[in-house]
Order: structure tokens, then sequence, then C-alpha cells
């Protein structure tokens, strides 16, 4: 009686290894799904501009996007004007950069600074975050 109770402590120590049952909701999508997705809005988008669901001052067709892309490359404008929304978009980049830093000092080195900054921070955590595609 002894014995069975002393192999019965053993085996309840041990954690017992518990089938995975999530499977049926991991994406499980072939390699050519998400561009025939693509395909489809973008099909849809040509649709819908030519037809004139939609204003074509809000929300140009593909094609008509395409057509200016090519003029504005044959002309030359295309590289000034990609270059100077580069430049917007880094130094927008540099300037969020250096006030985040500034702002990750100041909460961590000083009271009244963490007082006021969790209280934002705080609002942004319903906020779902970006997660890499691994994860």
């Amino acid at each position: 009686m002894l014995d069975r109770a002393a192999q019965e402590t053993e085996d309840e120590a041990k954690p017992r290894p518990v089938a995975f049952r999530g499977a049926g909701f991991t994406p499980n999508a072939g390699r050519t799904s998400g561009w025939v997705a693509l395909a489809l809005v973008i099909a849809f988008w040509q649709l819908a501009g030519s037809a004139g669901w939609v204003n074509a001052l809000f929300l140009p067709a593909p094609s008509a996007i395409a057509i200016a892309i090519y003029k504005l490359a044959m002309s030359g404008a295309l590289w000034q004007h990609l270059s100077w929304s580069i430049m917007r978009i880094g130094s927008g980049w540099i300037l969020g950069t250096i006030a985040g830093v500034i702002v990750g000092f100041g909460i961590g080195l000083s009271t009244l600074a963490r007082g006021v900054g969790i209280t934002f921070i705080s609002a942004l955590f319903p906020i779902p975050k970006l997660r890499c595609c691994r994860c």
C-alpha cells in the first residue's frame, strides 16, 4: 500500500505533456494567397475608379497613378519630388527620435516628468503593438 502511494506522488510530480489544441486557428495560407488578395483589391480599386464610384480627386484609379508616375519619370520631375519626400520623411524621423530620447530621459530622471509622462504612456497601452511577421 505504501509503495503504491509513493509511485503516485512521483507520477504527479512530473509534468504531463498536453497536446496543443489551437491548431485550427493558425493561418494556413499558401504562397500565392497574399498575392491573389492584393491583385483582387487592386482590380476592385481599378473597377471603382473606372466606373466612377469614387471621385478621382480623392482616389484615382491605379492605371491613372501609373500613367502619372511614368510621365513624371520621363520628365525627370519624379526624382526631384521623390528626393524632397525622402528628405521630409528622414527629417521627421530624426526630429521624432530626438524628441523621444529627450522625453525618455526626462521621464527616467525626473519624478515630475514621470508623473506627467506616465499618464500619456499609459493611455497608449490599449493600442495594439506592431509585431514582426514571425511572432
